[in-house]
């Protein structure tokens, strides 16, 4: 698929960001309750070094949720007069918290490919990216699609010209 055709990317998570947040402090406060009275007793006395530890004790389990916990990614692309998805993921049999990933092609046209060539405005074929965008969230109920930068940029985009001129680059190829 060449690159060009591809207009947005949306990162999956293998929980959200509440959960991890959980997971993180439910993590450190059982680090914290291995250690010994006389290192709890130093942690008293000086907040700093207990903030250090809790910092190491972040590192250790994965740290900030945004780059650390995303276990694949759907990449949004129109294909004739359709809007569909390309599903990229670790490559795993099972999904895990982890630091070290590779990603694969899982599928290049994931979910249901969503017609568009009967809109004839912006408006509709943005619908219709957000039909196929909850769709996919109902295929994958047990991740976490993180659509909220396309959520901010999605209303002003003027996906007319957008759907246009991929058409447009179609033809002159």
């Amino acid at each position: 698929m060449p690159k060009e055709l591809y207009f947005f990317e949306l990162p999956i998570y293998r929980t959200n960001r509440e959960k991890f947040d959980k997971e993180v402090n439910e993590y450190i406060d059982k680090e914290f309750s291995k250690l010994n009275s006389c290192s709890k007793k130093l942690f008293e006395k000086n907040p700093t070094k207990k903030l250090t530890r809790e910092h190491q004790d972040r590192e250790a389990y994965g740290n900030i949720w945004e780059y650390n916990d995303i276990i694949g990614y759907i990449k949004l692309y129109f294909y004739g007069t359709q809007v569909r998805g390309e599903y990229w993921s670790v490559k795993a049999l099972r999904i895990v918290k982890t630091k070290k990933k590779d990603f694969i092609c899982k599928d290049w046209s994931f979910g249901p490919a969503i017609s568009i060539h009967f809109e004839n405005d912006s408006v509709g074929i943005y619908n219709k990216i957000i039909e196929l965008i909850n769709s996919l969230k109902k295929l994958l109920k047990s991740r976490f699609i993180d659509t909220s930068k396309f959520d901010v940029i999605g209303p002003y985009i003027d996906w007319k010209q957008v759907y246009d001129e991929y058409r447009s680059a179609l033809t002159h190829t």
